[in-house]
Parts: structure tokens; sequence; C-alpha cells
């Protein structure tokens, strides 16, 4: 898969793999990056970076899930966008498959993936990693792989309420980042 710049947000969707891929479209060191994604299955977990970020939804229909916030949650039809601030959580559950552009800082930078508990609302577990040296389909792989192999994690320390394990079944984050290593000419 080759990095380029694409001429259509359609055209640059049959590179995705899977849900959430957060493809890269734009060369290396591009700030923001644009990234694609065409979801079919809820964002395993919620996503709390330390940039701004910015969905704009292209096709389809889909609930962004922004715990804490003053709204509680947005729904985006195409055309519609988002702007999540630093340090907001957010879940992105397509109601339709839906086609999303997002805009993430380049470099990367701290974030972290979090589960909370659907009985209280208490966090249950958080894994936070550095996308500045990492790419963060690894990262979001690991989160997910630490979460699902052991049940004390997944266990709500307020209320004892146990997560199931988080949906992959349609998350294909490994194989992205390979292709993204191996269109990135230095490896980063």
């Amino acid at each position: 898969m080759e990095r380029r710049r694409a001429t259509t947000i359609f055209a640059a969707v049959e590179g995705c793999l899977g849900s959430h891929d957060d493809l890269p479209i734009m060369p290396p060191g591009t700030d923001p990056m644009s990234c694609v994604s065409c979801n079919r299955v809820p964002q395993p977990f919620f996503l709390v970076s330390e940039h701004d970020q910015v969905l704009l939804l292209f096709a389809g229909s889909t609930r962004v899930e922004l715990p804490g916030s003053e709204m509680g949650h947005a729904l985006l039809k195409p055309g519609e966008s988002l702007y999540i601030p630093a340090g907001q959580p957010s879940r992105i559950v397509p109601l339709s498959e839906s086609i999303q552009l997002k805009w993430r800082g380049e470099p990367g930078g701290w974030e972290a993936a979090v589960w909370y508990c659907p009985r209280c609302d208490s966090e249950v577990y958080v894994k936070e990693f550095n996308t500045a040296e990492h790419l963060p389909q690894e990262c979001y792989w690991q989160a997910c792989d630490e979460f699902n192999s052991d049940a004390a994690l997944r266990t709500c320390g307020k209320c004892g309420t146990v997560l199931d394990p988080a949906d992959l079944g349609d998350i294909r984050w490994p194989d992205v980042a390979r292709e993204i290593r191996n269109a990135t000419p230095s490896g980063d």
C-alpha cells in the first residue's frame, strides 16, 4: 500500500482493511495528518488524545460517545463534522457502515485507550501510550490484547461488573501497521 495523496476520499477508502483503521492518506510529516476509516463495528474503547481531533463523516451514520461532556454524544450524518478537544474521551459507534476522515496531530503524542463500566460509569482499565514513538494501530492492538487477556483488567473496581472482552472481529490494526511501515521509507 503506497502512501499518497488521495484524489477522492472514496479512493482512499479502498486501502482500508477493517474498521477504525485510521489509515494515513497524506505524506509522512503532514500536520495535521488526514486519516481515513471505513467503520462497521463500534470502536473497542474510548480514545483520549493530547491533541485536538476533527472527524468528518462522508458516508453512513455514526454516533460519537463523549462521556463527561455537556452533550454526552453526537450523531453525525454525511457532510457533518465534530471537533474533539484534547483530553476528551470519544468512542465511534457506526449506526451503519460509515466512511470518516479524521485529522490527527502529527507527530502523534500521548493517547490512552479507556474502558468504562456500563453499570456505574467508572474507569475500568486505562492503557496509555505515545503515538509519537509507536504507530497508533500497534498501541491500540496491544491495549485491546491486554484488556482481553486478563479478566482482572476487565473488572470494575467500584461495582465488580466484569466487562466482556473487546470485539476485534473487524479490526485489522496489526495489518494496517504493517502496511504503514512498508509504505514509509524510513520505517517509522
